[in-house]
């Protein structure tokens, strides 16, 4: 009922109470807009609140909230892992194995089929798994406000750029601006007639570098 109130959840058919007495179904649609922008956090605040008191600093909250309860048994530990690991995975565009922590390394590289399954059932994302980490691609680009150009003169130019991130790793706005006027001049023929123009201020409108 919280998240219908706070209109992450949207239903679509059934009612909730028939489906808690194994009555009926309850079908909803995921606003994701409105579930990116709610609070996640690893303890709840009644545990914070029991380890610390009334009105702590705001200092001791945050390490709280950063150092796991020293009574973790085997089974919590696994959770704690999966959440961590889970919220990376849906986080990040991509996680890398080198980056993280080794026992978070360690599960992902061990449950990374079954994990990323369950994530790709509950979320729609495609998983790619490569030898270097975990991709979850949103096919439909639901979980961005801007689209990588895909057509055209800005599409073509922003794959040409992404392909000179990856062979440079310099990401200095100067160099890139530079290398689009390169390219400029070598696509002139097939680009829109306003790259010819030698000084052009910025990349392109609406473009998105990987």
């Amino acid at each position: 009922m919280l998240l219908l109130g706070y209109g992450v959840l949207i239903r679509v058919a059934g009612d909730e109470e028939l489906y808690v007495s194994a009555d009926g179904d309850a079908l909803y649609d995921v606003h994701r807009r409105v579930l990116a922008t709610m609070l996640s956090t690893v303890h709840g605040p009644g545990l914070v609140g029991s380890a610390l008191g009334p009105a702590p600093a705001i200092d001791r909250i945050e390490a709280a909230l950063h150092e796991p309860p020293p009574a973790y048994t085997e089974d919590e530990s696994t959770r704690r892992l999966r959440h961590a690991v889970s919220r990376r995975l849906l986080c990040d565009p991509v996680v890398y194995y080198d980056e993280l922590p080794d026992d978070e390394r360690s599960y992902l590289i061990g449950q990374r089929a079954q994990l990323t399954r369950r994530l790709a059932e509950a979320t729609g994302l495609v998983p790619e798994l490569r030898a270097e980490g975990v991709a979850l691609v949103d096919p439909d680009d639901q979980l961005t406000d801007v689209r990588m150009p895909d057509q055209g003169t800005d599409g073509h130019a922003t794959l040409l750029l992404a392909e000179h991130l990856a062979a440079t790793g310099s990401a200095q706005v100067a160099a890139l601006r530079q290398r689009l006027r390169e390219l400029a001049e070598d696509y002139a023929a097939y680009w829109r007639k306003t790259t010819r123009e030698r000084r052009m201020r910025s990349l392109p409108r609406h473009s998105t570098v990987w």
